[in-house]
């Protein structure tokens, strides 16, 4: 599975870089299929299923552990359910987890859900083209060292996983390979 393939268990890490490339929150853009989250939201939008369900049909013969990251722009909120963007990002994380979970009964020791605020965008948020960019969730595959550093995990083997392109969208993969820890 080192060439990237995922032969035999569904979509290829190039046909998941395209369904993760499509999804996003706010306003569709062109060419997108839909959203996964309504502005201000955590709830997953109906149109997002579809392609959740080929994700998970990746991701559950994977042997590793699986990080669901939210992020945000930095445009202030205050509601009552979200008092900044650090509850609006953890609990869009956490949508996607308990998604996972309850459809497709992933391991729950397997999965884990971040929020990073406004605090790790990929783009400027200085324009609503960067904005939209930075209203992203990342599904992050993590390699058997990653898994060690997490209570509980010490001494698990690297595990072998797919690698593909780089991935951009809204909702989207990161390979993180255990050279990554070795430099």
């Amino acid at each position: 599975m080192r060439d990237g393939s995922t032969a035999g268990r569904g979509l290829s890490a190039s046909d998941l870089a395209a369904v993760l490339r499509g999804l996003g929150d706010g306003a569709p853009a062109a060419g997108r299929e839909g959203t996964v989250f309504a502005s201000a939201e955590a709830e997953l939008e109906p149109v997002a299923l579809p392609a959740l369900e080929s994700i998970a049909k990746v991701l559950a013969p994977l042997p590793n552990d699986i990080q669901v990251e939210g992020h945000t722009d930095n445009t202030p909120i205050a509601t009552p359910r979200f008092p900044s963007n650090w509850e609006l990002s953890t609990t869009r994380a956490t949508s996607i987890v308990h998604y996972l979970l309850t459809h497709h009964q992933f391991e729950p020791t397997r999965l884990s859900a971040a929020g990073y605020g406004e605090f790790r965008p990929i783009a400027s948020n200085n324009s609503s083209d960067g904005r939209s960019q930075n209203r992203r969730v990342d599904i992050v595959i993590l390699s058997g060292r990653e898994r060690e550093s997490e209570p509980g995990q010490e001494g698990k083997p690297d595990q072998v996983f797919p690698t593909g392109p780089p991935l951009s969208g809204k909702l989207t993969s990161k390979i993180v390979s255990p050279s990554r820890d070795e430099t």
